[in-house]
Parts: C-alpha cells; structure tokens; sequence
C-alpha cells in the first residue's frame, strides 16, 4: 500500500515496459509487479489487451493502491475494465483513481 497518493506513469519503449510510482515530492521508484501474490504472467507487466501482463499490472496497482485482498479479488476486472484501455506507449493513472474505481466495484459487488 502506498504511504499517500501517487501517480503510476507506465512506458513502453523498444523491448522494455515500465510502470513507475511518482510521489508528491517528485520521487520516483518502479512498480513492484507482486508476484508474491500471483504469477499472472513471468514475463511481467503489459497493457492495452487482456492477457497476463494485463492481470499482473492490475494486481500490482491495486496491491500497492489498496491492499493485497483486494488485488487479488479485483485484479481480473480491473484488467478488463481499466488495463485494456491504457494507451500503447504512455499512460498515467493516480493511486486516487485506483481507489475509486476499488470503492466502486467492491460497493456493486455487495449489492
């Protein structure tokens, strides 16, 4: 879980992806992709389909957004509904938006 709000900027570059958290105070470190959690995919992180790297990213922000429980029991939809979507060389999404979007599915999914 993050010590406050952060904003994950992913990139792709030849033969290269990477997702990095950038906090408020402009420090910058690299998404861990949790596989102690679950090996969605050993080549690691991808985004804009739905395969693997799609669900390894998705359970490695909501780990680090929300908590592990709920990566694990999210990480599949939110692959779908916010992963495949992600643009093919940049994006940036903030812990703020994981969490709402969390808030939100967890609230339909008690219904």
């Amino acid at each position: 879980m993050t010590d406050g709000p952060v904003v994950y900027h992913g990139v792709r570059t030849p033969g290269r992806l990477d997702v990095w958290r950038v906090h408020a105070d402009d420090r910058r470190d690299l998404l861990s992709p949790r596989m102690d959690l679950r090996l969605c995919a050993p080549a690691g992180f991808d985004w804009g389909g739905e395969g693997g790297g799609e669900r390894q990213l998705a359970l490695a922000l909501l780990a680090d957004a929300i908590d592990d429980a709920a990566a694990v029991a999210l990480h599949d939809i939110y692959a779908v509904e916010v992963i495949s979507g992600l643009g093919a060389d940049r994006w940036e999404l903030s812990s703020v938006d994981v969490l709402a979007w969390a808030s939100r599915t967890m609230e339909m999914q008690r219904r």
